[in-house]
């Protein structure tokens, strides 16, 4: 809510009251006026109306305007006031400042009015502030005083800079056995211990100007009495000068009764961690609040403070965690021990063993459960001891390898499932009988003339055996034998751990047949690059020669001609060889792609016959097309291109080995595939390279190679063209009979 201000004006004149109004008015919107013009009124309106501020004319007829001024500043010295005069008089200005009017206007410059009376709220708002800042002031002083004093601990207050006490309560002349003036005429430095002045010096160089959290030293006492004290301070100033108060707290029975419990807990410590059990305290909620050496060693902490107010299930978390958690609320919860349970864990080696446990409630004087002891004895050794034999018997019962027990003589005495197992034998049917009964008859008689010699002499046998099982069958295993002595160094009984390598022997000879044809593949591809580099020279050296002969002049035309139509030739040819190269390398990569095409067989086959019949009748060889099937023409959606490279490749092929006879193409349709096939009555091919020519680098006869030339992947590339259409390539050939090569092509 916005403030009215009240405004007493002490005019004798009407008029001028109602000028004084206005101009106020202009400065201060909200504004309450009283007017009075004598004494009388004045005084009474000051008893019930207290003005912001007032404003009195110099002269009037029964009053003065200095007057009032004396009578305000008795009753209200803190409302301003302003003087209105129309005398241009300095003295007259002067007189009324001398006074204490807080202005004066001339009657004749009023519109001064309004602004004065702005300043004048502003000066008195100011003045307020300041009287009641003092008054807080002096308030708080006044407490501080009181409570410095009176208070219980003892305080002081010294000089920053000269470390002197400023000043020193009763209950420090009482605590410390000063009297004030003594204490007066000291400094910090003599009421501290002389080897620890120094770092008192150092401590407050360094000390922090701010408040200081409670610190720990010693103090001395005029009687010479050594405490322990703990001191807060924070800095003030005190008499203008720059001071720090001091709140001290004796400590010294806390302390002397700490480092007491300090040396008794240490004791008690030593004698807790040198016990060979782990010794642990829990709370009531079932937390750790004490363990010992052998106790961390167990849950693998390096320190107390690891496992300091933890549960079980905080420091194993598994169901060895859960297990000790409700032990101990049930030892909380009813008050009965638990004495000597076996119970096993997991160290931090990941090593199982096991302790014998017992958890002792804490009580109270009131008998109330406020915790347990616990007291866990390793009993490790014995359990293992224990279970070394269990756990021998049950690997031996349980082992996938075979195992088998014999006397002295080589009767069986124990087999294992295992060795039932692989077999065939019950344990039943093999015990009593001699281990010869699983010999094959297929190994070498010295190998088990060698084993007697080793194992009868204590030594350890290991070899590879085949043996036979109860059907007959036969079976690789590689057998480790030795003897079993007993406390006399006597032999007493052999024992065999076999176990079954057949798939191994398997993998080994499959290993070997690998690498031999890998360095058959390596032999081949360095035939195969070899028969390159002749297939490739040779065009290479005609080209180049015969063109070295065409520009000689002693040669006529026609015989130029023969030297062109041979370069053309022999271009072709090394051009079908990087063709057969390229293509090869994209169907190795494969980046060779099929374009599609709608294509007739009969067309397909008569493009065929035209292209090829003129080369087969330079060698005095038949072309034909069968057409003993009156096959009819068939529609194939697939590359043209790529098909009739496979004929090239094939056809290509019979032409170079058939010296007479004929060469014959043909197809048959069959469940949506179509056949074609590629006859001659060449050379032939042993059977056993039927398969082996479609393979890359693959020759039959390097012999033959270098007789009929070719460069090895004719083959290859028409069996990769075939499956990447979708079909597959085969050949039927007699040896200097016969040859036809077959591949399908899917109709879609």
């Amino acid at each position: 809510m916005n403030h009215i201000y009240r405004i007493l004006l002490i005019e004798d004149e009407p008029q001028d009251a109602e000028l004084n109004k206005r101009e106020i008015n202009k400065a201060l919107s909200l504004c309450m006026f009283e007017v009075v013009d004598n004494k009388t009124d004045f005084l009474n309106i000051l008893e019930s109306y207290l003005p912001d501020v007032i404003i009195s004319d110099y002269n009037l007829p029964s009053f003065d305007g200095l007057s009032a001024l004396k009578i305000a500043q008795e009753i209200c010295p803190q409302t301003p006031f302003i003087m209105v005069t129309g005398s241009i008089n300095e003295d007259t200005a002067v007189e009324c400042m001398k006074a204490g009017a807080t202005d004066y206007v001339l009657k004749d410059s009023l519109k001064r009015l309004g602004s004065s009376v702005l300043s004048a709220l502003e000066q008195r708002k100011i003045r307020q502030e300041r009287i009641d800042a003092f008054e807080t002031i002096r308030i708080n002083e006044a407490k501080y005083r009181y409570m410095f004093h009176n208070n219980p601990q003892p305080m002081w207050i010294y000089d920053l800079e000269t470390l002197t006490f400023l000043e020193v309560n009763e209950a420090a002349i009482n605590h410390y056995g000063y009297t004030k003036e003594e204490f007066l005429s000291m400094t910090l430095k003599d009421i501290r211990p002389k080897d620890e002045i120094e770092k008192l010096i150092e401590t407050l160089k360094s000390a922090n100007c701010t408040f200081n959290k409670s610190v720990e030293i010693r103090h001395k006492k005029k009687n010479g009495d050594l405490i322990f004290v703990e001191i807060i301070s924070h800095p003030i100033i005190f008499n203008q000068r720059e001071a720090r108060h001091v709140l001290i707290n004796d400590i010294t029975v806390r302390k002397e009764a700490e480092e007491k419990l300090v040396r008794e807990q240490k004791l008690l410590r030593t004698l807790i961690d040198n016990l060979p059990d782990a010794i642990y305290v829990k709370d009531k909620e079932c937390r750790k609040i004490v363990a010992n050496t052998f106790d961390l060693a167990n849950i693998g902490a390096l320190n107390e403070s690891e496992v300091y107010g933890k549960t079980d299930l905080e420091l194993f978390g598994n169901e060895i965690g859960q297990r000790g958690f409700i032990d101990d609320k049930t030892v909380m919860g009813t008050g009965i021990p638990v004495l000597n349970r076996e119970e096993d864990f997991y160290d931090p080696k990941g090593n199982q063993r096991w302790l014998l446990t017992s958890k002792i409630p804490l009580t109270d004087e009131n008998g109330k459960t406020i915790g347990l002891v616990g007291i866990g004895r390793d009993i490790t050794e014995q359990k293992q001891a224990q279970e070394k034999i269990l756990k021998l018997s049950k690997g031996i019962e349980q082992s996938p390898v075979s195992i088998e027990i014999t006397d002295v003589n080589g009767i069986i005495e124990y087999v294992n499932p295992g060795f039932c197992k692989k077999t065939g034998y019950s344990p039943e049917e093999i015990i009593g009988k001699h281990a010869r009964v699983l010999r094959s008859e297929k190994m070498p008689p010295e190998i088990y003339i060698d084993m007697w010699e080793t194992i009868s002499t204590g030594g350890v046998w290991n070899n590879e055996l085949l043996n036979k099982k109860k059907d007959g069958s036969t079976f690789w295993e590689s057998v480790t034998l030795t003897s079993i002595k007993n406390d006399k160094k006597i032999i007493t009984n052999y024992i065999a751990i076999k176990e079954d390598i057949t798939e191994r022997k398997k993998m080994q000879a499959e290993l070997i047949q690998s690498k031999e044809k890998a360095e058959e593949s390596d032999r081949l591809k360095s035939a195969f690059l070899a028969n390159m580099s002749h297939e490739i020279r040779t065009p290479l050296n005609s080209i180049i020669g015969f063109s070295e002969l065409l520009g000689d002049s002693d040669f006529d035309k026609e015989q130029k001609n023969e030297f062109i139509q041979t370069i053309v030739d022999n271009g072709n040819n090394l051009l079908v060889i990087i063709s057969d190269i390229m293509d090869f390398s994209m169907l190795e990569a494969r980046q060779m792609k099929i374009r599609k095409e709608v294509i007739s067989t009969k067309k397909l086959l008569n493009e065929l016959v035209n292209d090829f019949s003129k080369k087969a009748n330079k060698k005095g060889i038949e072309f034909r097309s069968d057409q003993s099937q009156n096959n009819p023409d068939i529609l194939i959606e697939s590359d043209l291109y790529r098909i009739k490279q496979i004929f090239n490749n094939l056809i290509g092929n019979a032409l170079k080995f058939t010296k007479q006879g004929f060469v014959e193409i043909g197809y048959q349709l069959k469940d949506d595939v179509v056949t074609f096939h590629v006859k001659d009555t060449g050379i032939g091919i042993d059977p056993e390279y039927h398969q082996s020519i479609f393979e890359r680098f693959r020759q039959v006869d390097l012999a033959k190679t270098r007789k009929y030339g070719g460069n090895g992947l004719g083959l290859a590339i028409s069996k990769n063209l075939t499956e990447l259409l979708g079909g597959n390539i085969w050949v039927e050939s007699e040896p200097d009979n016969f040859s036809n090569f077959f591949f399908t092509i899917p109709i879609k």
